[in-house]
């Protein structure tokens, strides 16, 4: 007995020992000459999606991921709806007349960018056309801001808005002027949100320079993400609201801005300082007699794109070797994306180098199977990894445990730790198992003790969306970034390597702690024996989300009743509170792998199948992007959907539903509930089948006992006969 105790306590040790090895490794070895290497490779074109640098880049993380030893590396291709410019222009005509340059013309910092195919100015999916009409100054095109200027009697019928980039996306603007009444456009960026005012401009620092421009897409990911052809608009996104702006719509620099906002102060319609922005004179929004002319023209085409996909195979003995862990990144950029995307690509291209030396050095095998995704046309509109998990959707429901996400690695300049995730990651990122482990480059002290512990709601804006709110499965996201700020040369054509080195992360410090933060993360999820999703964290974010709720009701004056759902939420405390005495007690094999089914699949809990009322491919019932908010998340959509409506009935009716689907993920907790909750149709579907199956099973048995009676029959007849005869 003694002996085998220590046999046991030489195993455990053992198992530590190996485990600490491979967590020293994960942070030791990101390589600074490895990143840079990858940064400068994919960053020194231009590569928008389904352009030949796009390509290039695709065969280029292609050759990488087997070079780094994955395996069943493969493309994964498909076609999309595209847009290519034909012409632009942007003109004030009275009382004054100027032509916007529509240009960058200020020079790149070096040579090491290859202009070939630069992308115009542009927004995508804009509308077409030539409009006239005077020109109003909406601040950042909000509801809050159309109502502000409705309240002083100004129309918009007929005019042509300009609005400055901020608080909301760019999508969410166009489709608000446009049901205001607006029958034009126009975006540019406010030295105030990300130009001299926050730091030194471009190419003195990395803020915006006067001549620079944020390109993007304008379809409202918020209603739903994808390739927006019309079919598929019509089928998978049938929402109640639009998907894409029909008014013609153009970005323009702050340099161009300024005559435009020079001219409306014959109007005498001062604003007060809420939307004064950064240039050198008092805004006022018109309309006056300022009178404006917009074209647009541009052609849809369908272009091939590129998914690349590869994964490192789980050990062939463990039982959950079909389970996936998934770590994706979109490669597109809308220039040369140094920062948006390329950092992140960069960071999943090191995680997987750094992989491949676990698997060398140590033969580590992960008991679940870690698959890395380099997305295309995310920038379009999530295009890329939404067609892959749409195409692959029953699959990824049934084995896709967490998925784990990187845009940008980082953004800007000092930046702090900013993480978004399901609620089953708080506490896991929170332990001294990932940030725990990290120092902070610039200070040398715990990165623990910088952070601010806050794990945020994910919204929408990348890649994670059609994993969290389309399928339900578990996501996380992060990025270094300075507060709040998007990066000063955000989609323009100075996001470029210069930059990065320069000013935003010179020697690639912070790259190589997401790559740490991310790969530790990746090394627990794929081979830890419990599953580290927990639910204490959880069951605190959902507290958090009643009394919002809550708040939200009395700042309206609207009366629900909150007692079920506030009940569902304590159910769920408890069940949260189960499981973590069952985690530290659970020994044998079959239990673990039971238990890990729960911890894995509760968030498919949270999901309905018919989706949001108001735009059905949103299936998730405790947070989304909000509608007109932009990549911003609201707390139960359903409800807020409904509030912002009108629609106090379905919101009672989604409350309902909320209650329903977090007292079914508390019972699927404690192990009694079905992963993924079916929808009405599909009830009535699989009982028709049901039915006419027992049918058919009674016939089957009823024929074999008649057959066999009357087997027996024809014998006892033949008998009788025999015995006749003779």
């Amino acid at each position: 007995m003694k002996l085998l105790y220590l046999v046991l306590v030489i195993l455990v040790s053992l198992s530590y020992v190996s485990s600490q090895n491979i967590e020293d490794t994960i942070l030791n070895e990101p390589n600074v000459a490895s990143l840079q290497t990858h940064l400068r490779s994919l960053a020194n074109k231009t590569h928008l999606a389904g352009s030949n640098g796009d390509l290039d880049t695709a065969i280029y993380v292609y050759n990488l991921f087997k070079e780094y030893g994955l395996q069943n590396v493969h493309f994964d291709n498909y076609t999309t709806l595209l847009q290519e410019p034909s012409k632009r222009e942007f003109n004030l005509i009275f009382p004054e007349q100027y032509n916007a340059s529509l240009y960058e013309y200020e020079p790149n910092m070096n040579n090491q960018t290859d202009m070939t195919d630069l992308f115009p100015t542009w927004l995508g999916y804009t509308g077409n056309g030539t409009v006239e009409g005077r020109l109003v100054y909406v601040n950042y095109g909000r509801t809050e801001d159309f109502e502000v200027l409705l309240a002083k009697n100004v129309s918009f019928n007929g005019t042509i808005c300009l609005i400055r980039y901020g608080k909301n996306m760019r999508g969410t603007k166009i489709l608000m002027a446009q049901k205001y009444g607006c029958i034009g456009a126009v975006l540019y960026s406010d030295p105030a949100d990300d130009g001299y005012v926050i730091g030194e401009p471009y190419a003195d620092g990395p803020w915006r320079s006067k001549s620079s421009v944020q390109r993007g897409s304008i379809m409202d990911i918020g209603t739903c993400a994808g390739n927006p052809t019309p079919e598929r608009i019509k089928n998978e996104c049938n929402s109640t609201h639009a998907l894409i702006p029909s008014i013609p719509a153009l970005p323009i620099s702050y340099e161009d801005a300024q005559p435009f906002l020079l001219s409306l102060r014959s109007s005498n319609t001062p604003v007060d300082y809420t939307w004064q922005g950064g240039l050198s004179f008092h805004y006022h929004h018109g309309p006056g007699a300022t009178t404006v002319k917009l074209t647009v023209e541009s052609n849809l085409v369908d272009k091939p794109c590129w998914n690349v996909v590869g994964e490192i195979p789980a050990d062939e003995e463990s039982e959950e070797k079909e389970k996936i862990v998934g770590f994706g990144n979109h490669r597109d950029a809308w220039t040369f994306g140094a920062l948006d995307p390329s950092s992140g690509t960069t960071v999943m291209l090191e995680v997987i180098r750094v992989m491949n030396i676990l698997k060398r050095d140590y033969n580590w095998k992960p008991k679940r199977k870690i698959q890395f995704y380099s997305w295309d046309s995310e920038e379009w509109g999530l295009i890329g990894s939404t067609s892959y998990a749409e195409r692959n959707a029953e699959h990824l429901i049934e084995n896709m445990l967490v998925y784990i996400n990187i845009d940008s690695a980082i953004s800007n300049p000092n930046p702090s730790l900013r993480v978004e995730s399901s609620g089953g990651f708080i506490d896991t990122i929170r332990s001294d198992n990932i940030i725990g482990k990290i120092i902070d480059p610039n200070s040398n002290i715990p990165l623990k003790s910088l952070w601010n512990k806050d794990v945020g709601t994910l919204g929408s804006g990348s890649d994670f969306a059609a994993f969290v709110h389309h399928l339900g499965i578990p996501s996380y996201n992060s990025v270094f970034s300075y507060l709040s700020f998007s990066p000063g040369v955000y989609h323009s054509r100075y996001d470029d390597i210069s930059v990065l080195e320069t000013y935003v992360d010179p020697g690639y410090k912070y790259h190589r702690v997401i790559c740490q933060i991310n790969g530790l993360l990746v090394y627990h999820y794929s081979s830890d024996v419990i599953f580290p999703l927990t639910y204490g964290g959880y069951y605190e974010r959902l507290i958090q989300y009643s009394n919002i709720l809550h708040s939200t009701l009395v700042s309206q004056n609207i009366d629900m009743d909150l007692t079920d759902l506030n009940d569902a939420i304590e159910n769920f405390g408890d069940a949260a509170t189960s499981i973590s005495q069952e985690i530290k007690s659970v020994v044998h094999s079959q239990d673990i792998l039971e238990l890990n089914n729960r911890l894995s699949f509760t968030e498919r809990q949270f999901t309905v199948p018919d989706g949001l009322p108001q735009r059905h491919w949103f299936k998730h019932v405790l947070q989304a992007p909000g509608l007109g908010k932009g990549y911003a998340s609201v707390i139960f959509p359903g409800i807020d959907d409904a509030i912002q409506s009108g629609d106090m009935k379905q919101a009672e009716e989604q409350l309902k539903i909320i209650t329903e689907r977090i007292l079914a993920a508390s019972n699927f907790l404690r192990g009694s509930e079905q992963i993924y909750p079916l929808s009405n149709t599909t009830i009535i579907v699989v009982a028709v089948v049901g039915a006419f199956f027992l049918i058919f099973l009674v016939g089957v048995v009823l024929y074999f006992r008649w057959a066999k009676k009357a087997s027996k029959d024809e014998e006892a007849i033949g008998l009788m006969k025999k015995e006749v005869a003779t």
